[in-house]
């Protein structure tokens, strides 16, 4: 019996697994909201929304700027070198579901993004901190896409589910032999 009637019970293995999801869906979400921004980027080109990968996206600027601010060749090469970097974490995604290994992948090449993050801010900005959220939310991602991939990695070892039967008072007192 579940005496505390406000804590939902939940077992090991169905935790693992929603960390598996949460990691899951935080890369998927990184995906949408990269091809958003480089979307954001090619219409309007002021606006930029965060919790995306930047290495696409600063690449497809940069080459803007260098087509002076149209669709041009290095807008079209930064683009499909990004397209590429998308389509390695759209790949990533599909294979974590078999095996949650692809997510520790993921991470590393997140981290990457990160790395390139700090670098084009030092370099390109005249005030680096003016990406520190960014950088605290690819931190954030890094972390979620990590906890799934423990998790993963944990789950086939995980114990198996536990059912508990509740006694009641009156099967005691049938069965006053036990």
């Amino acid at each position: 019996m579940n005496y505390r009637q406000d804590v939902p019970t939940v077992s090991y293995r169905a935790h693992l697994t929603g960390q598996i999801k949460i990691g899951r869906r935080t890369l998927l979400g990184v995906i949408v909201m990269t091809l958003i921004n480089l979307t954001l980027l090619l219409t309007s080109g002021d606006n930029y929304l965060l919790f995306s990968a930047s290495v696409p996206y600063y690449l497809t600027l940069f080459g803007w700027f260098m087509d002076g601010g149209a669709l041009g060749s290095y807008t079209f090469t930064g683009l499909m070198i990004g397209g590429a970097v998308l389509a390695v974490y759209c790949l990533f995604w599909l294979l974590s579901r078999k095996n949650a290994v692809w997510l520790t992948w993921s991470a590393v090449l997140f981290g990457i993004d990160l790395a390139a993050l700090i670098v084009f801010s030092f370099l390109f900005f005249e005030n680096p901190m003016s990406n520190l959220v960014d950088v605290l939310i690819h931190i954030v991602v890094i972390s979620q896409i990590i906890k799934g991939a423990k998790a993963g990695k944990e789950l086939p070892t995980a114990p198996p589910e536990i059912t508990f039967i509740e006694i009641t008072d009156d099967d005691i007192s049938t069965n006053s032999h036990i």
